[in-house]
């Protein structure tokens, strides 16, 4: 045998005039190389496993690491055939693992649109719920006073609760109290406003839009411009 230290040639029982003492038979070449497969079998198993992005949208980052694996596979896999072996393994991975991909990917392609006109309407759904409230407060200052409040900030005469002054995109409510053309007079001869107009300026910020809010007398409308501001039809 060849000393590992200084390369002489020398007997296997025999100690090496470098110093070196062989303590076993040197290792000789399998007979039989066994590939390695654990790269694409993980791959599928991981592929497989993110299919449960189906209920937790998490589980998706598995199929993109079986993915990985797969590709890596494929690639040792060609460079060295012998003792990496699972090609057709390594293959099913990746097919399995691009085919979830793809399909989460047309699922988000559905979703995200959806959760976006839903997120809007949530908005405006809370938006409305606010301006219902303030009609509520009119309606219940009318009952008091005979009248509408000039102002929304007049409301804190019966209500000590906050008032709702602003919409959910922080924007203010305009108001608009307007008095039907056959109007009646009070005891104290003023006439009555009885009709009032509330507007949001939606999710824009921005007033006569096409996604304003707009409420005429407890009823929700669309913006035109026979019920624009200060031309609010009459209930009477």
């Amino acid at each position: 045998m060849l000393c590992p230290c200084c390369g002489r040639k020398i007997a296997i029982d025999e100690a090496c005039e470098c110093g070196a003492v062989a303590v076993g038979r040197p290792v000789i070449e399998p007979y039989c190389i066994v590939p390695v497969l654990g790269l694409p079998v993980a791959s599928v198993f991981l592929g497989l496993a993110g299919l449960a992005f189906l209920w937790i949208k998490g589980f998706i980052a598995l199929s993109l690491i079986g993915m990985a694996l797969s590709w890596i596979a494929l690639r040792r896999i060609k460079r060295d055939p012998i003792r990496f072996g699972g090609r057709r393994i390594a293959i099913a991975g990746l097919l399995i693992s691009v085919t979830i991909n793809l399909t989460a990917a047309g699922m988000l392609a559905v979703y995200i649109p959806k959760a976006i006109n839903a997120r809007a309407e949530r908005q405006r759904a809370a938006t409305r719920a606010q301006m219902y409230h303030l009609a509520h407060l009119l309606t219940e200052y009318k009952k008091q006073y005979f009248t509408l409040p000039q102002d929304l900030s007049d409301l804190r005469r019966i209500t000590a609760e906050p008032l709702p002054l602003v919409d959910y995109w922080e924007n203010e409510f305009r108001y608009f109290p307007n008095s039907p053309l056959i109007a009646r007079k009070n005891k104290a001869g003023a006439v009555p406003l009885l009709n009032f107009q509330i507007i949001s300026a939606g999710p824009d910020g921005k007033f006569e839009t096409e996604d304003d809010l707009n409420m005429i007398n407890d009823i929700f409308v669309d913006v035109t411009k026979e019920n624009a501001p200060h031309q609010i039809p009459p209930l009477f």
